[in-house]
């Protein structure tokens, strides 16, 4: 018996328990940072259409960026430990965070001393790199928790005195784009290879979210948090 089109789209959306991971979890799955890279590479190349050669970094660099900073990313793992998710943002040095928002930054330029560790108070700008998640589990409800895993990280780096100052990305799909827009972000100009680059500020996105589930007690957390921070400063740390 052949199922219906619509019972097979119903059965493939059917959700199964995901779980979000962090450095501390997929070193209990016997994974080192390159495997973590591996897997990125991957879910980025099956998911994004016609990704181009320098969309993808070199591993071992890439290793080290997901073992020296566990707290800019997080994966989305299913229990036989299949990667449906991930994100990852990138403090980067002042000139080449300049350099990404005129779209010349690419994934393969990427090398771990590019990176400003977030180990000091203080405000940071920060690259959006990967925010990705399976199409089969793009509207479920462990997808929703993944993304408010970035705003629990937020939150937490805020409670330590580090603060994100320009958060900008390279939305290279509609479904970036979305999230791009829906978040107040504003274009500045096209990727010289692909993708549009939007940026913004994170105290004024704060300003214009207006979330009325968990994420709207996070916002108004970070949103005071943010207020008392006092004025951006790019102090040398």
């Amino acid at each position: 018996m052949h199922r219906s089109n619509c019972q097979a789209e119903s059965v493939l959306a059917e959700p199964e328990p995901l779980i979000t991971a962090d450095l501390a979890h997929v070193r209990k799955l016997g994974w080192d940072g390159t495997r973590i890279a591996h897997a990125i590479f991957r879910l980025r190349n099956d998911n994004i259409e016609g990704l181009p050669p320098q969309g993808t970094g070199d591993p071992h660099a890439f290793g080290r960026l997901y073992i020296e900073h566990p707290d800019t990313w997080r994966l989305l793992l299913t229990h036989d430990e299949q990667l449906a998710g991930c994100w990852h943002f990138l403090p980067l040095k002042p000139d080449l965070f300049q350099l990404a928002m005129q779209g010349q930054l690419n994934a393969c330029d990427l090398q771990p001393q590019m990176i400003e560790p977030l180990h000091a108070a203080g405000w940071y700008d920060v690259y959006t790199l990967t925010y990705l998640v399976c199409p089969q589990w793009r509207y479920s409800a462990a997808s929703l928790k993944f993304a408010r895993s970035m705003f629990d990280v937020i939150c937490q780096l805020a409670h330590r005195s580090i603060f994100i100052h320009q958060l900008g990305a390279n939305f290279v799909t509609r479904e970036g784009l979305a999230i791009g827009r829906a978040l107040g972000l504003r274009h500045l100009c096209d990727h010289y290879i692909r993708g549009s680059i939007f940026c913004g500020t994170m105290p004024q996105l704060l300003q214009e979210m207006n979330y009325t589930d968990r994420r709207g007690t996070m916002v108004r957390q970070l949103r005071d948090l943010y207020a008392a921070a006092g004025p951006v400063t790019r102090d040398a740390r």
